[in-house]
């Protein structure tokens, strides 16, 4: 079984190595590796370390077979760097995943407009829905969002994509069988149906800190772009930016106020030359990008005869914009908020609206 390779070399090299691509070039694949990797060859390669020469010149198979089980077992899908469906994308990148571990559909990503929207886990509430309406739109216009599924910003990501029609894909610093955070595992639970959680460390694999920059890279290079909604100065969202930037692609930020920390990082990769964005019309016309509407995007024909005129007002907002969260209805409906909580409770025992979560709501008919 050629996954068994796959797994024993990107166990050997570890993630991100640098000599993935040089291994690959001169042997040609991982079960050549494996067969044909020794101290001679590896001399005779010349550009490779001491430490991953011992790994490669390491036949046990023993930790592979483990985490072959462990899929099967977990029912956690293995891509590996030769499969027809692996990313070409990321094969583009310095040193890409050669094993990724999913859950969820493999798309066809020749054919996807794949955009990476990220940034501080200690976001504000203004980031929060920034991100989620950004990711919502994209997600209803045939973009796919990628996103890291943390806390904070990557969260509102993948949550307000995942209530689109386009799917979103999730890279993740832990096993794909892993629920980090722990409140995450309904989003992980609907994406998974719905969308792809990928990740290159193996299931059970915690989430620790070192994870993260190195999946970064992934996200940076899946995507034609990445967008910072908030970072703070040392913010790991910036790594993703800066691999975006090593690899050529193009970098946007919502700008902040001076004032406010979590604009500090972001504010900062305007000045270097990030594309400022208010809307996601912004990052469409740089990619020259000619967005489909969806059918979960057209206006439905609601009867409102009947509705009290609070509920009736509510109805024709929501029908308007398609999904808000309770401040922006508040706002656009020009009605006091305890009263719009009020009719918007009244419609969800009516089956009129839906809480899609994080007070955000849409219409159901």
């Amino acid at each position: 079984m050629e996954e068994l390779y796959w797994i024993w070399l990107a166990e050997g090299l570890g993630a991100e190595d640098r000599y993935v691509k040089p291994v690959l070039e001169y042997f040609g694949s991982a079960k050549e590796v494996y067969e044909l990797a020794n101290r001679d060859t590896l001399r005779e390669m010349g550009e490779i370390g001491q430490k991953q020469a011992r790994a490669l010149c390491n036949k046990s198979l023993k930790q592979a077979e483990k985490i072959l089980k462990q899929c099967e077992e977990r029912r956690v899908g293995i891509l590996t760097y030769e499969d027809s469906r692996y990313p070409e994308q990321l094969k583009e990148i310095f040193s890409p995943p050669l094993v990724l571990y999913y859950k969820g559909t493999i798309p066809d990503f020749s054919q996807c407009m794949m955009f990476t929207i990220v940034g501080t886990r200690k976001s504000t509430k203004e980031g929060n829905k920034t991100a989620y309406e950004f990711a919502s739109q994209m997600s209803q216009h045939g973009i796919t969002v990628v996103s890291g599924m943390a806390e904070g910003i990557d969260y509102y990501a993948n949550k307000g994509a995942s209530e689109g029609p386009t799917p979103t894909i999730a890279v993740l610093g832990c096993g794909v069988d892993v629920v980090y955070p722990a409140h995450n595992g309904a989003l992980m639970e609907k994406i998974s149906k719905n969308g792809l959680i990928i990740s290159e460390f193996p299931p059970g694999s915690r989430p620790l800190g070192y994870h993260f920059p190195i999946r970064n890279r992934i996200m940076a290079g899946l995507s034609e772009g990445t967008l910072i909604v908030e970072a703070p100065k040392s913010s790991g969202a910036l790594i993703t930016a800066h691999r975006a930037l090593e690899e050529n692609k193009e970098v946007f930020a919502v700008p902040g106020s001076i004032y406010s920390q979590n604009h500090v990082g972001s504010n900062r990769l305007l000045m270097e030359g990030a594309h400022p964005v208010m809307s996601p019309t912004d990052i469409y016309e740089v990619f020259h990008w000619e967005v489909v509407q969806t059918p979960n995007e057209e206006k439905n024909e609601l009867n409102l005869d009947g509705l009290p005129p609070a509920e009736r007002k509510i109805a024709e907002v929501l029908q308007f914009h398609g999904q808000l969260f309770v401040d922006d209805l508040t706002e656009y409906s020009e009605l006091p908020g305890p009263q719009v909580l009020s009719a918007l409770m009244m419609m969800e025992i009516k089956g009129l609206v839906m809480n899609l979560g994080g007070d955000v709501y849409r219409l159901l008919s």
